[in-house]
């Protein structure tokens, strides 16, 4: 957050060190480039789901995604296994991407790391938590190859946000390309 924004000619009306776009209670901006915001209820026994929208620096919406945010531990946030915490989470700007694990619980694509700046998230204690897919395969009991399931929903989390393969995908594409 010391650092000038790579892209301060588009907001000469800001200093050159504002850090995503004055909002850091809604916002994450690991290098200046795009915004991953994240709408959910607070009560996910009633939703489960949320939306995450990715926005250039401009504030133009690039991509949006649904999210699994209802975790398989339950309501307690604070609680591992249950609901995604509620916070602020920065996204390293260096390695960002985590590749391997379980292709059944994790997808086809990397996780994009998640670190708790404050909120439930620091309150919780909880580290752990990405963005990435999964559970929209089955492997093959022959083959040994994933396919697709045709129960193609987004499953319950142990705390992270699940989203759909194409989607984590989609989001890589964008954040290798910003």
């Amino acid at each position: 957050m010391g650092t000038v924004d790579p892209v301060l000619e588009a907001y000469v009306s800001w200093t050159p060190y504002q850090y995503v776009r004055n909002n850091p209670i809604t916002r994450i901006d690991p290098n200046g480039l795009w915004d991953i915001t994240v709408h959910v209820y607070k009560d996910r026994a009633e939703y489960g789901y949320g939306v995450a929208v990715v926005t250039d620096r401009h504030g133009n919406e690039v991509y949006r995604f649904t999210v699994k945010v209802e975790g398989v531990g339950g309501r307690n946030r604070m609680q591992t296994d249950a609901d995604t915490p509620l916070g602020v989470y920065d996204i390293p700007n260096k390695d960002m991407w985590l590749s391997g694990g379980d292709r059944g619980a994790y997808g086809a694509n990397p996780r994009l790391l998640l670190n708790g700046e404050s909120g439930e998230i620091l309150d919780s204690k909880r580290d752990l938590i990405r963005i990435h897919g999964g559970r929209q395969e089955v492997r093959d009991k022959k083959t040994g190859k994933f396919r697709s399931s045709k129960f193609s929903r987004l499953a319950k989390t142990n705390g992270c946000l699940r989203s759909y393969d194409d989607d984590v995908a989609e989001l890589k594409s964008i954040t290798d390309n910003s």
